[in-house]
């Protein structure tokens, strides 16, 4: 499905996540606030204080309670990146009122890349099954956007960031669907990989609030049962799932390159034989 709205997809991947409203805990709120605040420039000094963190975290779970965590990493991914059309320099103060500047900016983006694809999903659902040239049409347009536009980045020397990608998980799918797929050896040491990183940076992190605090001692409690813990708590179970979407991803992208693969030309061999 191709938008013609900025970041169109992105927006769409990001607001199928838990809206904010219906959260049953602030982890994930918490969680993209700490991305927010490292992606501005926000200096340790400045960091809200735990009264001025309350109040922001009540402010955004009344008046935006429409969004996604993801949606509030992605609003302040385009803000930063100049396509919304709003003040981004906070000027060391993170305040309700920046918050809401950037949100309000992002909502109206949001509107009109979710009117979009409704109206698109109407067209779909008003009229017969699409055919299967058509259901190709809709996958290849995903794989272009999402893949192939990202690979041409890496493959001219950029780097993909994909711990910040949204809809991480389906980007991961539709490698499996082109039938890249990992070994057991590379999926095995993922995995650890995963689960290493993890640990080490829950291990290591100096908590800057007494809240944070009370997470990481948390997160320590779990780890020390050893593998039971990335079963036993969701939380860790969830992040580690994650972790090991973005390493596969980077793993591919770097063997490609590694290894002189086109990646693009590859993919353009897999769709040219499904029109044969």
């Amino acid at each position: 499905m191709q938008f013609r709205s900025f970041n169109g997809r992105e927006i769409v991947e990001a607001s199928k996540d838990t809206q904010i409203r219906n959260l049953t805990d602030q982890e994930s709120i918490k969680m993209s606030l700490r991305y927010i605040f490292t992606l501005v420039g926000l200096k340790g000094e400045n960091l809200p204080s735990e009264l001025q963190k309350m109040v922001l975290m009540e402010f955004i779970e009344s008046e935006f309670g429409w969004m996604t965590p993801e949606e509030m990493k992605l609003a302040f991914r385009m803000a930063v990146a100049g396509k919304l059309d709003v003040e981004v320099n906070h000027f060391q103060n993170f305040s309700p009122v920046y918050f809401a500047t950037i949100a309000n900016a992002y909502r109206e983006k949001r509107g009109a890349a979710l009117t979009e694809y409704n109206s698109k999903i109407h067209e779909m659902t008003t009229k017969p099954d699409p055919s299967d040239d058509e259901k190709k049409m809709i996958f290849w347009g995903f794989v272009d956007e999402c893949l192939l536009k990202r690979w041409d980045i890496f493959a001219n020397g950029g780097t993909i960031n994909w711990k910040t990608v949204a809809g991480i998980e389906h980007v991961f799918r539709t490698m499996e669907q082109l039938g890249f797929v990992l070994n057991v050896d590379d999926k095995n040491r993922i995995m650890f990989s995963a689960k290493t990183q993890i640990n080490f940076e829950i291990q290591n992190e100096k908590p800057e609030t007494r809240e944070r605090a009370r997470e990481i001692r948390s997160l320590r409690e779990s780890l020390e049962t050893g593998e039971l813990a990335f079963k036993q708590d969701q939380n860790l179970a969830d992040i580690t799932r994650r972790r090991c979407y973005e390493l596969t991803m980077d793993h591919f992208f770097q063997t490609f390159r590694r290894q002189n693969t086109d990646f693009r030309a590859v993919v353009e061999n897999i769709k040219n034989q499904q029109y044969e």
